[in-house]
């Protein structure tokens, strides 16, 4: 009966909690929240695919493209972060483009030494607001 007691009143506290946020009339940011929405899969150039992950070649240029980039878009970004948990916080900027009127790319130097990571990129509006996001491709160098 204790138990029962307890997670009714959880389950009050959380509604209430959420019938605050919602009443605010801003948008609340849940850590942990979903971004932007996902749409297709990045390119890259010269790459070789196997068992899900893509291996980039090192000290050489690859093109990485992404073929859904929105028409409304003014720049989308290009992101590398490392794989693992916790690691979020590690997401590097590795280039942008803002002359998407020949869709969006990047030349992107792959730096030496190994690594493993997820790239993705984030299409923005004129106020610098996501759009969109690709997709996750996992990537790797030796």
């Amino acid at each position: 009966m204790k138990r029962t007691g307890l997670v009714l009143v959880m389950l009050v506290l959380m509604g209430l909690a959420c019938n605050l946020t919602e009443s605010s009339g801003e948008a609340a940011q849940t850590p942990g929240a979903p971004g932007p929405q996902e749409v297709g899969q990045l390119q890259m150039t010269p790459a070789q695919f196997a068992d899900g992950w893509y291996r980039l070649p090192t000290d050489q240029p690859v093109t990485i493209s992404w073929p859904e980039a929105p028409p409304g878009a003014v720049q989308v970004t290009f992101y590398l972060t490392p794989t693992g948990t916790g690691t979020a916080d590690a997401q590097a900027a590795i280039g942008s483009d803002t002359n998407l009127g020949d869709g969006a790319s990047l030349s992107w130097l792959v730096p030496s030494g190994g690594f493993g990571a997820h790239l993705h990129a984030v299409a923005y509006d004129g106020n610098g607001g996501r759009i969109i996001a690709s997709h996750m491709s996992q990537v790797y160098a030796e």
